[in-house]
């Protein structure tokens, strides 16, 4: 089971709503309640988008959730696409899938959220401690990148072929809450 988590709870309730943190992690304490008392048997795993706020935190939100007893805690480097590349999406998709063209937006138009640059060295610190410690728990950064990748990746101008390193499509399925399945989150297309 993944649960979203985005950082402590004020950075966590500036991007999901007032009072969700306090949710989300009464429903964390209740799985891992569930577990102790054997009647819930699977993985705990949690998945946060790094992000500004946190970007100076990461170390300590991880301690945070490894003594709560998470499994697995995944940190994901914000998906931010621009708006050109946005665009140049399109007229791919438009150009080798004729026939799948709708007059919705596609999903790559919502990825907006972008850190500041001023946050990488604060961040890459984080990282290294994290690295360095031995944990109780998996912890897996997504994509996975080396420090100097990490600028290029936050502004969009990242290279590398991610799919070279992507197992989602032979190792996950996500289910929306309107129902509808894909092998990746990021583009449902």
């Amino acid at each position: 089971l993944v649960l979203s988590v985005e950082g402590f709870e004020d950075t966590h309730d500036s991007f999901r709503g007032k009072g969700s943190f306090k949710k989300v992690i009464e429903t964390l304490d209740f799985l891992l309640e569930l577990r102790k008392k054997k009647l819930y048997y699977g993985k705990i795993y949690v998945h946060m988008m790094i992000n500004d706020d946190m970007s100076n935190s990461l170390f300590d939100f991880a301690e945070y959730l490894e003594n709560k007893g998470v499994d697995f805690l995944i940190f994901c480097f914000p998906w931010y696409i621009s708006q050109e590349n946005s665009l140049a999406m399109d007229d791919f998709f438009k150009n080798n899938f004729p026939g799948e063209v709708t007059s919705q937006l596609s999903s790559w138009h919502g990825f907006k959220y972008s850190m500041n640059l001023s946050s990488v060295p604060k961040l890459i610190s984080q990282i290294q401690k994290i690295n360095e410690k031995m944990w109780n728990m998996r912890i897996r950064f997504q994509p996975d990148l080396d420090y100097s990748e990490i600028p290029q990746f936050i502004e969009d101008k990242y290279t590398k072929n991610c799919s070279q390193k992507c197992l989602g499509l032979s190792s996950r399925i996500d289910v929306s809450p309107n129902g509808d399945v894909s092998a990746c989150k990021q583009f449902a297309e």
